[in-house]
């Protein structure tokens, strides 16, 4: 078996995010994050029973945090939860995608060195949707469904009566062994759970092996997993902090000039207006708004690329830590993909290795004489 050393692979997985398909693809799934996690606001609004208040969507921010926080402050826990649970399948489903694409671009690079193109990746990512999605969602219910169980158990001190008395100590049994449950999980997510979207697009395989690996890789050793996460998210960190502090640089900069050209006036009431149109209140002139929107497109560009980018390195890093510890653990030499062969469809007789008959009478014919 050739083996990569493990620090030949860190340097190939640096460079591979370095890719800006890769970073293309991120900013996608990026720019659908908030749009899926006001959707997930909408679905638990409508669930609940509380009111749209669609009118508030100018500060989506505020719309998405609103719910999670009423819920905690009313203590409110198995709403908590539900909307968590759908805050979290909203994600599986745009991440299930985006970041399903970019992991197979990743495996493909760091494995062999060759840059697939995105539209194979998206076509991968198609075909193993459910494996991507339904490994996160399968993960973040296994940490999620023992909490609102143990709540539920819990909420047996609320029945009147006799009754109630008799399962309160059960009920509390039931929710402080569901809690362990829950906290096993996860600790076995936090430490493992990444390992789930690479076992996909590496080793093209579904989502009962995803989840399986994230198990079997975690009890193989702990500390060697640890290990080589670290490794790995070293080099995540030196990436997006370099790129981090660039993007701060730049923002600072591009203020103080448009503040040196446009004045200080100017500037501020770009500003104001912006707050203004975010508070909800009277529509501020387009003279000012226009100008503030523009500025906050470009403000908001520049860190989203910086997001993008971040995931990217995650991503990567992902792929990267994976294939180390199928080499170490597997025996798996990192350069070795496994990749199903695409069904060809309907195809001719002659692509299908059949021959008509007469042509099979015509060259027996000579034979025969």
């Amino acid at each position: 078996m050739t083996t990569i050393p493990l620090a030949d692979l860190w340097h190939r997985t640096g460079r591979a995010a370095r890719d800006d398909r890769k970073r293309l693809l991120s900013m996608y799934g990026v720019l659908l994050t908030p749009v899926a996690l006001v959707l997930a606001s909408l679905a638990y609004r409508l669930l609940s029973g509380e009111a749209l208040a669609l009118g508030d969507l100018r500060r989506p921010l505020a719309y998405v945090g609103t719910p999670l926080h009423d819920a905690w402050m009313a203590d409110q826990d198995l709403s908590l939860l539900l909307f968590l649970v759908l805050a979290m399948l909203a994600l599986a489903g745009v991440w299930g995608y985006f970041g399903g694409a970019v992991s197979r671009l990743a495996a493909v690079h760091i494995a062999s060195g060759r840059r697939e193109p995105p539209a194979e990746a998206l076509a991968f990512a198609r075909r193993h949707y459910g494996g991507f999605s339904g490994a996160r969602a399968v993960l973040a219910l296994g940490v999620m469904g023992p909490l609102a169980l143990a709540a539920l158990a819990a909420s047996a001190a609320r029945l009147p009566g006799w009754f109630g008395t008799i399962l309160t100590v059960p009920g509390l049994v039931a929710a402080v062994s569901l809690a362990l449950v829950a906290v096993v999980a996860g600790s076995l997510v936090l430490v493992a759970g990444f390992l789930a979207t690479p076992t996909i697009a590496v080793e093209d395989s579904d989502a009962f092996d995803a989840v399986s690996r994230v198990f079997g890789y975690a009890g193989a050793g702990l500390p060697r997993l640890l290990r080589i996460r670290a490794l790995f998210l070293a080099g995540v960190l030196l990436g997006v902090v370099w790129r981090g502090l660039r993007t701060a640089v730049a923002l600072l900069v591009g203020a103080l000039v448009v503040h040196a050209g446009a004045g200080r006036a100017r500037f501020e009431r770009y500003t104001d207006a912006l707050g203004a149109l975010g508070a909800g209140g009277e529509t501020p002139p387009l003279a000012d708004l226009l100008p503030g929107l523009v500025l906050a497109a470009l403000a908001g560009g520049l860190v989203a690329l910086w997001v993008a980018d971040a995931v990217t390195r995650v991503l990567c890093a992902r792929v990267g830590a994976f294939l180390a510890l199928r080499q170490e653990i597997d025996r798996v030499p990192a350069d070795r993909l496994r990749t199903a062969p695409v069904a060809r469809g309907r195809v001719g007789a002659e692509e299908a290795g059949f021959v008509e008959v007469g042509r099979i009478v015509a060259d027996a014919a000579p034979r025969a004489r």
